[in-house]
């Protein structure tokens, strides 16, 4: 075989490969019942906070995850305001800070995936390596989402960049 014959198949198949092999760590975020990607965050961190307000209480919440080796969420601490309905009370242990939040931490919930549904009063945004991402600016209102920890394939990636969906 040919030198080109061989530059041109090692080519193809880096080609091919980039396009099956999934190789981008990060979060993804689909809408909950088409799973249609609205956003991808690539990250090789894997914890991540959450925060909104609640739509009840209209305070400020915040949840911090851990993502495991097989991809599972788990809760590891509680931030908020107030305690009531939702709030973790058999598990983790509550601190209450001088500025009046309470901290649950220690909590240990697993998860598949984090889901909510987008509210126009809610102000949800995502915390990855201290970045943050408005769900305003890509998530439309009134509508559940899943967020879940993934390999994409650079594929994929260059797709959801190219459709402003990528981080």
């Amino acid at each position: 075989m040919s030198r080109k014959k061989q530059f041109t198949s090692l080519i193809i198949l880096l080609i091919v490969g980039s396009a099956i092999l999934p190789i981008m760590p990060g979060f993804l975020i689909v809408e909950a019942k088409s799973d249609k990607p609205l956003k991808f965050i690539p990250s090789t961190n894997k914890t991540f906070t959450i925060m909104w307000r609640h739509s009840v209480e209209f305070q400020p919440w915040k949840e911090s995850f851990k993502v495991d080796s097989n991809g599972l969420f788990t809760l590891t601490e509680t931030r908020i305001r107030s305690y009531g309905a939702g709030v973790p009370d058999v598990e983790g242990k509550i601190v209450k800070n001088e500025n009046g939040i309470l901290t649950i931490h220690g909590i240990e919930r697993k998860m598949p995936y984090y889901s909510l549904f987008h509210s126009d009063h809610s102000s949800y945004t995502l915390i990855i390596n201290k970045q943050k991402y408005s769900f305003v600016k890509f998530i439309p209102f009134n509508l559940s989402v899943k967020i879940t920890y993934k390999r994409i394939t650079l594929l994929q990636y260059i797709v959801l960049t190219i459709t402003k969906r990528g981080a």
